[in-house]
């Protein structure tokens, strides 16, 4: 993973904050708002980390047969950044 998203995702877990401020931003704003912190990262380069995250979540537990077909058509950008903030805020 890379070291800033790594980071980027430390900071997020610590701080409620700012969690409740980017799960209230859009695609856009989020971009903005890494850039600002000083982050060297684009927004796809975290979003792939995130499907990366959220498709290892689903291996490790039991799976169903829609959560399958998920996985194997690939993940929606807007479903695993989402998904992503759900699970930290």
């Amino acid at each position: 993973m890379n070291d800033q998203i790594k980071k980027f995702i430390e900071m997020l877990d610590n701080d409620v904050e700012i969690k409740e401020d980017i799960f209230n931003m859009n695609l856009e704003e989020i971009s903005i708002f890494i850039e600002k912190l000083g982050f060297n990262f684009s927004l796809e380069e975290f979003v792939n980390e995130i499907k990366k995250i959220d498709e290892k979540e689903l291996l490790k537990s039991e799976l169903e047969d829609e959560e399958l077909d998920q996985i194997s058509a690939g993940c929606d950008f807007n479903y695993s950044i989402i998904n992503f903030f759900k699970k930290i805020k």
